[in-house]
């Protein structure tokens, strides 16, 4: 059936992204998809797995010691390699947020994500904190989905070697080889001033790890405090590893150095969008609805809910 789908958009519209989900239950439960190859003469398509462990479905606690995400993640991985096609987890959320081992299900599902550069999209995105409703009275993720509010790349100039996040403390580590990806411009990063209003502070380093200086003059950093954005641009002949941490001081005025943080004006008022919140469920969302209906979409990393 996703053949023949694929095929009939494909009729009308050749350059958006099309989702491609499988059984629902299979993938989610760390089993191999029955899902084959969809040919997509465009080759612009995106393995779109759930990822719902069966007990927390009934309503029981996270166990920590459980090998559930590692197993699904090497499941739908599998699916990408031989299919050369990007991972997006597209749909996936605790049904009880509130209960004491979640923030340990939500930081290994994210790290998994991180490890093999998927997206994903986080379900549901209204308030309860209760059967799958993963946001507090305020309208912002709460209990064990709080730090889905997160800083994380959403564009790399290069190839991305490795991404890092240290999820309760806020700091995203990626590193970059520049050289074969032949890629152009910065390196962006989403910071959400909500949960970190001290701003970012933006560390490159090299990736030998010898000690070596990584030269000051070789890359510089601002950031557009309206779009919660962190540019860094490195010199592109060098590989190198870029950290992004909340800063532990004030948000300094506008400027830009290697060796600062920089501003983009003003601090925006209210308290700040949760990008990482939102973007994604409108991502999923517009994305189901263009498969219903024949057409088309396109959604790139990412960002939940």
């Amino acid at each position: 059936m996703l053949q023949r789908v694929t095929d009939a958009i494909r009729t009308l519209d050749t350059e958006r992204w099309i989702f491609l989900e499988g059984a629902y239950a299979i993938a989610s439960n760390g089993l191999p998809t029955r899902l084959g190859a969809v040919d997509d003469p465009t080759g612009r398509q995106i393995y779109a797995p759930h990822i719902y462990n069966l007990a927390m479905e009934l309503g029981d606690d996270w166990d920590p010691t459980s090998s559930y995400v590692e197993d699904y993640y090497a499941s739908v991985v599998d699916y990408g390699r031989t299919h050369e096609v990007p991972i997006n987890v597209f749909e996936w959320g605790p049904q009880k947020p509130a209960l004491p081992n979640v923030e340990d299900y939500v930081h290994q599902v994210m790290r998994g994500a991180d490890t093999h550069t998927s997206g994903w999209a986080a379900f549901a995105w209204v308030k309860g904190l209760a059967g799958w409703s993963q946001l507090d009275e305020d309208g912002h993720p709460g209990a064990g989905m709080t730090d889905t509010v997160q800083v994380y790349p959403t564009h790399i100039a290069g190839r991305p070697l490795s991404i890092v996040g240290d999820y309760a403390a806020g700091t995203s580590t990626v590193e970059v080889d520049p050289v074969d990806a032949d890629a152009e411009g910065p390196t962006n990063f989403y910071f959400p001033l909500r949960r970190f209003p001290e701003g970012p502070t933006v560390t490159v380093e090299g990736r030998a790890d010898d000690g070596t200086p990584f030269p000051a003059d070789s890359w510089s950093w601002t950031f557009d405090e309206a779009n919660q954005t962190v540019s860094v641009t490195v010199d592109p002949t060098l590989a190198h590893r870029i950290i992004i941490s909340p800063a532990q001081d004030e948000l300094p005025s506008a400027s830009t150095t290697s060796t600062a943080r920089s501003g983009g004006g003003q601090r925006p008022g209210g308290d700040g969008d949760d990008g990482i919140a939102a973007g994604p469920l409108v991502a999923a969302a517009v994305a189901l609805a263009a498969l219903v209906a024949g057409a088309a979409l396109l959604a790139r990393r990412r960002s939940p809910g």
